[in-house]
């Protein structure tokens, strides 16, 4: 499996990190307006002593309708030159049901920095519109949990898509939605197509903390990885609104090698 990170924990990086609690959408705002290629390289370089395999690309660290080719194909190179490969492209399909062609877009973004995925959630009548784009572009559509507990209800949402759609699990959204997300890693085998590794804090919100310190079986979730035969991403999520997750990131992605290694 590959140690990744989702660059979406940077979502206060460009506000300064106010608070625990602040405002998502006014973070990505600003992210998106001051979205570089370098400024994703330097998020990168703060991240070198992960020793990552590769990322996965939140849009508003590259705008699929604000950006032209040119920014995408610049970033890919920058990614490339520090030895990593982009695994995912996170979030921005919107509602294809309303605006099929923005989200097409996104398709295009995603094509343009080679990922193979596109993680976001979507619902069963999003999923028929998508079908074809996927096929179009070659570009396989992973579902992300948020408020589904059950495998079975992510299951239901890709079904007679899975040659194309699959799933994302996060383990940390499932957890706070009070599901397994463990259990639901078996019951979901031949169809997880990339994982967001999250771990949560035991106080009855979302508040993202590195692997292994909150309530997520960060083991557990390994080992039935492993015994599912998966070997894709592990996509590290840690989204902080007053602390820079760097130093989180970096010690999660040393325990997941750890936990790799041992049998």
């Amino acid at each position: 499996m590959q140690i990744s990170f989702v660059s979406a924990s940077y979502v206060c990086d460009a506000i300064g990190y106010p608070g625990v609690q602040f405002n998502w959408g006014e973070a990505e705002r600003v992210t998106t307006e001051r979205a570089t290629p370098q400024v994703f390289a330097e998020l990168l370089d703060r991240l070198k002593p992960a020793r990552l395999d590769a990322v996965e690309v939140w849009k508003a660290h590259a705008g699929p309708w604000t950006w032209k080719l040119a920014d995408f194909v610049a970033l890919r190179q920058l990614i490339e030159q520090r030895g990593l490969s982009v695994v995912s492209f996170a979030s921005g399909l919107g509602d294809a049901r309303e605006d099929l062609d923005r989200t097409e877009v996104t398709f295009q973004a995603a094509r343009a920095l080679g990922a193979p995925v596109i993680a976001d959630w979507i619902d069963r009548d999003m999923a028929a519109k998508i079908y074809p784009l996927c096929r179009k572009y070659g570009i396989k559509v992973g579902v992300e949990n948020h408020p589904e507990k059950t495998a079975a209800e992510l299951l239901e949402t890709i079904r007679g898509y899975e040659n194309w759609i699959g799933v994302t699990i996060d383990t940390g959204n499932m957890a706070a939605a009070g599901g397994d997300p463990v259990q639901a890693i078996y019951e979901l085998q031949g169809h997880i197509i990339h994982v967001h590794f999250k771990d949560i804090l035991p106080d009855g919100g979302h508040r993202c903390c590195a692997l292994g310190k909150g309530v997520v079986d960060v083991k557990g979730i390994v080992k039935a990885l492993k015994a599912i035969g998966y070997d894709g991403p592990l996509s590290i999520e840690i989204e902080t609104g007053d602390h820079d997750p760097t130093e989180e990131i970096i010690e999660s992605a040393q325990a997941i090698r750890s936990l790799l290694s041992s049998s």
